[in-house]
């Protein structure tokens, strides 16, 4: 099988935003640690909020790996894995201005990770 999905999706997905977070976490303590204003840490917050859901919306949901298998694609979310024949997929759509770039497959049926 050949890996057609990108090599550094691990980093778009668990690297950079535990280094965000974390970075967010420290500037917290380092608020708590000198007395900064109120308003300081609850801008953390606001920010640590936007900044999940827009990596919710464009990086969590990210495929970890996909293979080529011939007639299938094996897509690999964590520890899940399922085959995708090609027959089933109605459409394709590429975003090739996003960072990551996106590709998305629209299927006929639902499967374990959607349509």
């Amino acid at each position: 099988m050949k890996q057609i999905s990108s090599h550094i999706t691990f980093w778009y997905k668990r690297v950079m935003p535990t280094l965000f977070f974390g970075l967010l976490a420290g500037f917290a303590v380092d608020d708590a640690v000198h007395s900064r204003s109120v308003w300081y840490l609850l801008g953390l917050f606001v920010v640590a909020v936007m900044a999940y859901f827009f990596m919710k919306s464009l990086v969590f949901d990210l495929a970890d790996e996909v293979f080529d298998a011939g007639n299938t694609l094996v897509v690999r979310f964590g520890k899940d894995r399922r085959g995708i024949p090609l027959a089933e997929i109605m459409n394709v759509s590429y975003s090739p201005l996003m960072s990551p770039p996106r590709v998305v497959l629209s299927l006929q049926n639902d499967g374990m990770f959607g349509k």
